[in-house]
């Protein structure tokens, strides 16, 4: 019987921030962009993670500030001091908070909570940097055979990072695998001196007017993952907007978190390909 695991990434810590004096804490999704004007950075160990996170805030941010235009994000970047609305973010992510559950039994989040195969991948597939299959293992020299676990908040970034960046090659349980939409892209990210500056900086022009469409035209109603009523389905695809790239399913996944409800642990995920971007 499967305990009541949860892990709600609105409130859990588990993005890897560094402050002003230069420390390293995980914070929550709510408090992370409740004190972006006082974190330095996002970081991580892999460059992916750190990549993702990005991508997973950016998402949120255009959802609910736009800007449709210069004088929009002017001001939000308020000369440098930049006036983010935190009041509005925060309560975006009260409205979808049952969307950000990482072992929700309905709606896990960037997972499907009905996909399974036969035989569950170990959790290591959802890092690139790390062995497992019949990859090399030229600088990481861990093997499946030790059964490896990540504690729920290193699952939840790289669950993201897999969206982002699992790269193709061979048959899954759905169909041939394809590359991520990023995985052979080059990633650019303009840094400022605080977090809130930086995802400012990173905004771009958002607007899905008839007339406008930017920053590329949509083709249907553009909204996050977290936000779709309906689970991915494996194939060809077209984003309905930017936004909806931003939080590109990829993969189906989904988690088998196991130990105790307070601190659970994952070693294996099921693991195929989901959409794929045309």
């Amino acid at each position: 019987m499967r305990l009541g695991y949860t892990f709600n990434l609105v409130d859990k810590p588990w993005i890897p921030c560094v402050s002003k004096d230069g420390s390293i804490v995980e914070l929550s999704l709510y408090d992370t962009l409740a004190n972006a004007r006082n974190i330095q950075e996002i970081t991580d160990e892999s460059p992916l993670v750190t990549a993702a996170l990005h991508r997973v805030l950016l998402a949120i941010m255009h959802r609910v500030l736009g800007p449709k235009n210069e004088a929009e994000w002017r001001s939000i970047w308020n000369d440098g001091d930049p006036n983010i609305r935190e009041d509005e973010l925060l309560r975006y992510l009260d409205d979808w908070r049952h969307r950000f559950d990482l072992f929700d039994k309905k709606w896990p989040f960037y997972q499907v909570a009905s996909f399974a195969v036969g035989n569950p991948s170990p959790v290591a597939r959802l890092r690139q940097e790390l062995a497992s299959g019949n990859n090399p293992t030229l600088f990481d020299h861990s093997y499946e055979s030790n059964e490896m676990a990540m504690t729920a908040a290193e699952a939840a970034r790289s669950v993201i990072a897999t969206q982002s960046f699992a790269l193709g090659g061979g048959r899954s349980a759905t169909i041939y695998t394809r590359d991520a939409p990023i995985a052979r892209s080059a990633v650019i990210l303009m840094r400022g001196d605080s977090l809130a500056q930086t995802l400012v900086l990173n905004l771009v022009r958002y607007d899905h007017d008839a007339e406008v469409n930017e920053p590329f035209a949509a083709t249907g109603e553009d909204m996050p993952a977290w936000e779709q009523d309906s689970a991915p389905v494996p194939g060809p695809r077209v984003p309905n907007g930017y936004v909806d790239l931003l939080t590109w399913q990829s993969r189906m996944l989904r988690l088998e978190p196991e130990g105790s409800e307070d601190e659970p642990l994952v070693r294996r995920v099921h693991f195929a390909q989901a959409e794929v971007l045309e």
